[in-house]
């Protein structure tokens, strides 16, 4: 069983960028305002994203993005030190065509 350290406001409160190998272009900022998160993220755009249901646990910060391309992306972060781990999931957008030589909706037939 792993050891559950408390969520720690003052460790996740400042601004923070990437270090990793992706380097997403994202700058985070968290404030703690009368025990209050308060939110924002800016892209290399300048664009800030709208921020959605704020959450948290013993051990994590959870939120929401909403971009203006409409990419939606859910983050769980959590304080390691000095350090920020954020796991996230985001939408994404593909387009498809018809395969050829596949048999169509005989229904329209």
């Amino acid at each position: 069983m792993a050891n559950i350290i408390p969520l720690d406001r003052l460790k996740i409160a400042g601004r923070w960028v990437a270090i990793d190998d992706w380097d997403t272009d994202v700058i985070f900022e968290f404030r703690v305002q009368n025990g209050t998160y308060t939110i924002s993220a800016v892209d290399s755009d300048g664009e800030e994203a709208e921020v959605h249901d704020v959450k948290e646990d013993e051990d994590h910060l959870m939120f929401a993005l909403h971009w203006s391309s409409g990419q939606f992306t859910k983050y769980r972060v959590k304080s390691c030190g000095d350090r920020l781990e954020i796991v996230f999931t985001y939408t994404d957008t593909i387009r498809l065509k018809r395969q050829s030589g596949a048999p169509e909706d005989e229904s329209n037939t």
